[in-house]
């Protein structure tokens, strides 16, 4: 049961792969953690369950794209505030 509630966290390291240009979070020949950690989500990729409720890595990367330009959005928008407060 914890591999399913972990599952999720793992499905979307290869969205962050994608949105941080190609630089992996994970080393490509790692040590020995990072091995056995490919080889479970190699097995989990074929668990039925994950399987069945797989997302799409287009959805993931989408999604971090636009949460990542909603940070941005906020930041400038606290900081045009903040400005605005220190004119008065």
């Amino acid at each position: 049961m914890l591999d399913l509630m972990v599952w999720p966290w793992m499905e979307r390291l290869a969205a962050f792969t994608e949105v941080c240009r190609g630089r992996p979070l994970l080393p490509a020949d790692g040590d020995r953690a990072v091995r056995a950690l490919r080889d479970w989500a190699s097995l989990m990729e074929r668990d039925e369950h994950v399987s069945r409720c797989v997302t799409p890595l287009e959805d993931h990367v989408n999604y971090l794209v636009t949460h990542k330009v909603g940070i941005v959005a906020a930041q400038k928008r606290n900081a045009l505030k903040s400005s605005v407060e220190s004119d008065d």
